[in-house]
């Protein structure tokens, strides 16, 4: 009676729950909604002990839930909520003598993740109490604190009900402040696992960043401080991870703001070798990396195409200045039994160091369609990518999916120009740079309200010869002129033509024609060929100017269309 099904899969508490004690359950000592965020609590003063699940709160009407007042010990899972809510606040909890005490994720992307706040998390706090309840040491085999939060497209179906069954998500950072981690400290007890913080050792595809800030250590030395769990061997098969280990555990990132957890301000990442320097310190007893620096972030990337789950172009290679990191798809989510569905999301989450340019490899042919994000919450912190297409000589660049952002069209990378930009100089999200020869485009990324979309055009190029010397081409607004007759004759808006080069020996001036992204009728490169050429043909009638274009199957002719079929041919 105090909780009703409102419509399918939506509850709601109908009364008020407190003050309440649920002890010796074999599964759930409470299975209620969770309050909504912005209203007034109605779970509150309720206890759970010696439960399979103290607490498993449901997904509320509003989507974020709030969870406070509690107090959960001697469970095998203290705190439990993990459903489609796009974020979970659990503050004023007291968590206490479980073999996993706080569990906490959320099922749905969103800006922000799970806040644990104001809350006294323990370990063996009761032995002072009840000294014998630890004689046998199957009592404190393993004791953990906290799982670091984590953000999935779905939730779980299937016990146990804190492993993740579903792809990481963007956007779900998590933030950890004004806690005690207290008596994570097994002193004489022959206790196996003590630990106050570690990452969820299911979670194959890795966690978004969690940010530590005015927390308190109490009683608790560093090895039994932080544990970062390895990748788990059995996942080298093709039902999970393929033929090689899935990499989510090896670019975990937890930072200390304060330095109130590790003494001074820092970051722990994974044992991950390739990604960390001088400044980072390896801890082998606890599987992680303590860096004296924070300037350590996240890089979120990932295929848009509709083959995303099928097509695997991983492993995926970044690298930088003393810098490598080797990425493999996520995990086989969807298969059942001893049949996969052969289904690996091409998503991928890297350690990067910030203020670094980042050379991105993909294995094979590049999606046509991608999304870009930095995790990172300072708003001067940046990195710049430089990722490489397979197909078109034109991409689109598209900030936060609404704002696209044109970037400057340069020859080649092997010849710097003089007006090159410096996008170190100034990181401003979306800032661009097309190496149209490479096909590589260069882009910067900022915190994480700067989201990239690239998409590959379909285009063609051609040269036009031009009797004024290139250096008066850009002179006078000449170029803007240049463009502006060339867009009516074509009958196309000047944003799909970008010029490439200009060569001042020949009078050549180089142009990319874009095809129009909205118009399914020229997303073929054979098409939007065929349409401009009578276009083309227009424009070499009406003018001196003659159309080239650079192919091996045009070398005997002086005007060509992208197949080497003769325009005309003009002397």
């Amino acid at each position: 009676r105090c909780v009703q099904e409102t419509e399918p899969g939506w509850f709601n508490l109908n009364y008020d729950i407190t003050h309440n004690v649920i002890g010796g359950s074999v599964l759930f000592g409470y299975h209620v909604p969770g309050a909504d965020c912005n209203q007034v609590n109605g779970f509150v003063n309720n206890t759970a002990h010696t439960n399979r699940y103290g607490f498993y709160f449901l997904v509320n009407r509003t989507g974020c839930l709030h969870l406070s007042y509690l107090t959960a010990y001697k469970n095998y899972d203290g705190v439990l909520s993990y459903d489609q809510n796009y974020q979970t606040r659990g503050e004023y909890m007291k968590i206490t003598d479980n073999k996993y005490g706080v569990t906490l994720g959320q099922a749905q992307e969103a800006s922000s993740g799970s806040l644990i706040l104001n809350s006294l998390i323990a370990g063996l706090s009761l032995i002072n109490n009840c000294p014998e309840c630890y004689q046998d040491p199957k009592e404190c085999e393993k004791v953990v604190g906290m799982r670091l939060p984590i953000s999935t497209d779905q939730a779980p179906k299937t016990f146990p009900l804190s492993k993740p069954t579903s792809n990481v998500n963007y956007y779900g950072r998590s933030d950890i402040s004004r806690n005690t981690f207290k008596d994570f400290n097994p002193g004489k007890l022959n206790c196996k696992y003590v630990i106050a913080i570690q990452t969820n050792e299911d979670a194959a595809d890795g966690h978004p960043m969690s940010i530590f800030h005015k927390n308190k250590v109490v009683n608790t030395p560093l090895q039994n401080l932080v544990y970062f769990n390895p990748p788990n061997p059995s996942w080298i098969n093709m039902r999970d991870c393929g033929d090689w280990q899935c990499t989510g555990l090896t670019n975990v990132i937890m930072k200390d703001m304060d330095g109130t957890l590790l003494d001074k301000p820092g970051t722990i990442l994974s044992v991950n070798k390739g990604v960390v320097d001088e400044r980072c310190k390896l801890i082998v007893s606890n599987n992680i990396y303590i860096c004296d620096t924070q300037d350590y972030s996240q890089l979120f990337f990932d295929s848009l195409d509709n083959d995303r789950a099928t097509r695997i172009f991983s492993p995926v290679f970044i690298t930088s200045e003393k810098f490598t990191n080797k990425l493999n798809s996520f995990m086989d989510h969807t298969w059942h039994g001893e049949y996969t569905s052969a289904q690996r999301l091409s998503r991928f989450l890297s350690i990067v160091r910030l203020k670094q340019t980042y050379e991105i490899n993909l294995q094979g042919s590049s999606p046509a369609q991608m999304r870009w994000q930095l995790q990172e919450i300072y708003t001067q912190g940046y990195i710049i990518v430089r990722v490489k297409f397979s197909h078109q000589e034109s991409v689109q660049l598209t900030i936060n999916n609404h704002q696209i952002k044109k970037p400057q069209i340069i020859d080649t990378l092997r010849i710097r120009k003089q007006d090159e930009i410096d996008l170190h100089k100034n990181p401003v999200c979306g800032e661009a740079k097309y190496y149209f020869r490479e096909r590589t485009l260069e882009f910067v990324l900022t915190n994480n309200l700067c989201t990239i979309y690239t998409r590959e055009v379909e285009s063609i190029r051609i040269s036009l010869k031009v009797e004024v010397s290139v250096k008066d081409f850009w002179k006078n607004n000449n170029r803007a002129r240049f463009i502006d007759k060339l867009s009516a004759l074509l009958n196309i808006p000047t944003d799909r033509l970008k010029i490439a080069k200009a060569n001042s020996d020949s009078k050549e001036i180089e142009i990319i024609i874009e095809g129009d992204v909205n118009s399914p009728h020229e997303q073929n490169s054979n098409t939007l060929s065929k349409d401009l050429e009578a276009k083309l043909k227009t424009i070499v009638g009406l003018s001196n100017t003659c159309l080239l274009y650079t192919s091996d199957a045009a070398d005997d002719l002086l005007c060509v269309d992208l197949g080497g079929r003769r325009i005309i041919k003009k002397k």
